[in-house]
């Protein structure tokens, strides 16, 4: 069974129902098709037009092509896009755009409160005048809070919070105006672990005892290399003052410029560098106090462990210190280990006296 339906004044058919095929046609022959599909009252609810080609759903405000801020459902052929409205005479409240690979919803004034861009991986949540407040972009792995005229705060809660608005049911809470973090409260000790690549924590800072724990072994300084001074020198060799407070390495016995060892030979690496910094020239850190691995020679005297050591003529060395009356100024050490013979790195505890 076929219907078709034609114009008055140029006969040309415009529509057909066609049943054997289950097809409806409207349009053609110099027409664009549309189709109103109304209500028991005779007002439009769903209107589809091929000019453009788009889909609209609308509550029965009266026949004809909806207008757009009553519109429910909206599709849009050629944009490749679908809005949602709320039914009223407001802006579309939520949009699917498929070209741009974004959603916006919006607050019902036509303000974007929050923007998904599919294609960048990006999520914008923005105030009542369309600015944003927070970013959230995967692309590099960034996010941001505050900025155009709000402050930037972010408050991570543990399971027992109830209010995730109170900032003091934060264990960890972050203000950007005050340029603060704060780390524990409601209930919970806060603590800081820095870990090193290896997996090995390194520094930690606990609340509930008031410690700050460094992992490594000494405090130590930078400090200038002397210019004639291999920049190689190895961590371990005992460094003296020169004339313009550089170091260089060692070469007396009982040198009073004993500045100290350069750190980081054996196990042992700085807990803590002072005055560090970039500079042109090479600098070293060097082992003020603490433990630390360092070069010495026994051929001066056997080295037991506790026995105070000096510098030796042996460059970089030290040795047992065995002259009291040349001790004042050049002691750098106490040996934690001891050496019988011959030349080796040991642990020693740091003294300068």
């Amino acid at each position: 069974m076929k219907v078709t339906a034609w114009d008055d004044t140029s006969k040309a058919v415009k529509v057909t129902l066609d049943g054997n095929t289950a097809n409806i046609s409207a349009g053609g022959s110099g027409s664009f098709g549309s189709v109103s599909i109304s209500d028991g009252a005779g007002k439009g609810s769903v209107f589809i037009t091929c000019s453009p080609p788009q889909i609209s759903t609308t509550p029965a405000l009266g026949g004809g092509i909806p207008a757009a801020p009553a519109k429910n459902v909206h599709i849009d052929g050629w944009a490749s896009a679908m809005t949602f409205g709320d039914g009223q005479a407001s802006q579309s409240t939520i949009t699917i755009d498929g070209a741009k690979h974004s959603i916006l919803l919006s607050d019902g004034k036509n303000i974007h409160r929050m923007r998904l861009d599919g294609a960048n991986g990006i999520i914008v949540l923005q105030d009542d005048k369309g600015l944003g407040r927070v970013l959230l972009d995967a692309g590099i792995g960034y996010g941001a809070f505050g900025g155009n005229g709000h402050l930037g705060q972010l408050g991570i809660y543990p399971p027992n919070a109830t209010n995730i608005r109170d900032a003091s049911q934060a264990s960890i809470f972050m203000n950007a105006d005050l340029a603060g973090l704060w780390i524990g409260g409601a209930n919970k000790n806060g603590s800081i672990t820095l870990v090193g690549q290896n997996g090995k924590n390194s520094i930690q800072l606990d609340a509930s005892t008031g410690d700050i724990t460094l992992l490594n072994a000494d405090c130590a300084e930078d400090f200038d290399l002397a210019e004639d001074e291999d920049c190689e020198v190895d961590p371990g060799t005992v460094m003296v003052l020169d004339e313009d407070g550089r170091i260089r390495r060692s070469s007396e016995p009982y040198d009073s410029r004993v500045a100290g060892v350069l750190s980081g030979a054996g196990g042992f690496q700085p807990g803590l560098v002072l005055d560090r910094r970039t500079a042109t020239n090479v600098r070293r850190p060097v082992a003020l106090l603490g433990k630390v691995f360092c070069k010495a020679d026994a051929q001066y005297g056997a080295i037991r462990a506790g026995d105070l050591l000096t510098t030796s003529p042996t460059p970089g060395h030290a040795m047992k210190m065995t002259d009291r009356g040349r001790a004042l100024g050049s002691v750098l050490g106490k040996a934690l280990r001891p050496i019988g013979a011959g030349r080796n790195l040991i642990p020693i505890l740091v003294t300068l006296q």
